[in-house]
């Protein structure tokens, strides 16, 4: 899901992969093996995707949703920000788990995540991955966002083909 949305993305806003890699700030080289899936990206992508393109990191995530955010006010703006994010998904995992009534043993079942991994997210002793994100999410009735950020739900909000095209402008400008 995420490669083919990172290159929906690359080819939403007509982009090349050298483009695009560098206005996320990462060699081209990864880029295109996010897109193959020869390589799992961190959840810094997802930052820099809504930070510099405004993209809904729910749907990057799961596809669901729109693509683009209206306002910026839930995008995350530094990397310690994404850091201390990630760390307090432990608490949202364990609520996750107390209101399923599900041991972690459980839920190392239905999301195919290890045991241990499980008790590290859940403690907070591990970042999480774009991967066990989409296995939570696949096997949990929750929200991407809910899962990183303790809200609900954001706002969906479509921008017309006409803001788009505004946007594609803006910034072949910066």
């Amino acid at each position: 899901m995420i490669a083919e949305n990172l290159k929906k993305i690359r080819n939403l806003y007509n982009y090349s992969l050298e483009e695009m890699a560098l206005l996320i700030e990462i060699p081209s080289r990864t880029l295109a093996a996010y897109e193959r899936k020869e390589r799992t990206p961190s959840i810094l992508l997802a930052q820099k995707l809504a930070e510099k393109l405004n993209v809904n990191i729910n749907w990057l995530l799961t596809g669901e949703g729109e693509i683009f955010q209206k306002s910026n006010q839930n995008i995350i703006k530094k990397n310690n920000e994404v850091l201390n994010m990630s760390k307090s998904i432990g608490k949202r995992l364990n609520s996750l788990l107390i209101d399923n009534n599900i041991s972690d043993i459980d839920f190392s079942k239905i999301t195919g995540i290890s045991e241990s991994r499980t008790a590290k997210l859940i403690l907070d002793t591990a970042s999480i991955t774009f991967e066990e994100i989409c296995a939570i999410k696949s096997n949990f009735d929750i929200s991407a966002d809910w899962l990183l950020f303790g809200e609900k739900e954001r706002p969906e909000i479509s921008l017309s083909e006409e803001e788009i095209i505004k946007l594609k402008d803006l910034l072949r400008k910066n």
